[in-house]
């Protein structure tokens, strides 16, 4: 999962997710609502609406703990990189990731508006980050909309702007830019179900690139929906695809595990009981 730090205009590639998305899934009913959007009775008109009604479609039904194995594929310049993250979610606002065996303690902890670092078991830095895709992709459905469209302004994301388009044959909403403005931080939302599919931003060292995150392939997930491949991009060139199995929804993840003074000597969510 990419994330973005306040000020940054270097995107960076993370996991998650994130973030997310993801095949092989384990404790899925299959029985995802697929209603229209014509259904609600307010039709949003700019991007605070969408996000109250994105909320109040889901916010009942949204799993609030998810865990899953991560496989993360980088297209570097001198050729591929392949690794193995695990991820844990309590939503909203916390994320865990770490990289390759746990026991290794690399990795990071995204909690509310804040980044911790760690490496070899330390805590190596700390700052104020926000996670676009934790927000759009999960936390949209259970943090307060108010409280959501926020954070998504201070990421740059103008909410006053509200398009239609189309994105793989399915109309959806874009927020931040009108048709054909990809140099404006937009998010697109599919009208059907309600659910992101697609980010552009300005990024690059001099902010004149363009990152972008695709959402792709949803599949019902409980009561709700997942999707089983984030792939990003850079300038129109593919960098990283993450690729998600073994997701459960619903376990008890102790708090600990997201405070970065405890989150290395409590017990692992892979080694607890199922």
């Amino acid at each position: 999962m990419q994330f973005k730090s306040r000020g940054s205009a270097q995107a960076i590639f993370l996991a998650a997710a994130v973030v997310l998305v993801m095949t092989g899934c384990g404790g899925s009913d299959n029985q995802a609502s697929s209603d229209s959007p014509t259904e609600f009775i307010v039709v949003p008109t700019d991007g605070h609406e969408l996000i109250r009604v994105m909320h109040d479609r889901y916010s009942q039904d949204w799993y609030e703990t998810l865990t899953f194995e991560q496989e993360v594929i980088e297209y570097r310049a001198t050729g591929t990189d392949t690794s193995t993250w695990y991820e844990a979610m309590k939503i909203p606002g916390l994320l865990r990731i770490d990289m390759n065996a746990p026991s290794s303690g690399n990795g990071y902890i995204f909690r509310n508006d804040s980044l911790y670092v760690l490496e070899g078991g330390d805590i190596t830095s700390a700052r104020p980050t926000l996670h676009p895709l934790l927000l759009l992709g999960f936390d949209v459905y259970r943090m307060p909309p108010v409280e959501l469209s926020v954070r998504l302004d201070s990421l740059g994301f103008d909410l006053s702007i509200l398009t239609d388009g189309m994105w793989e044959g399915k109309e959806v909403y874009v927020v931040g830019a009108a048709p054909g403005e990809t140099g404006k931080a937009q998010f697109w939302i599919e009208k059907e179900r309600l659910v992101f599919v697609r980010m552009l931003q300005p990024a690059g060292p001099d902010g004149n690139g363009t990152s972008e995150v695709q959402f792709n392939k949803y599949e019902p997930l409980g009561n709700a929906w997942i999707s089983p491949e984030v792939v990003f991009f850079f300038n129109g060139t593919m960098t990283m695809i993450e690729r998600y199995a073994n997701m459960r929804v619903g376990d008890d993840l102790d708090e600990a595990l997201f405070v970065p003074s405890t989150a290395l000597t409590t017990e692992h969510w892979l080694s607890s009981p199922e």
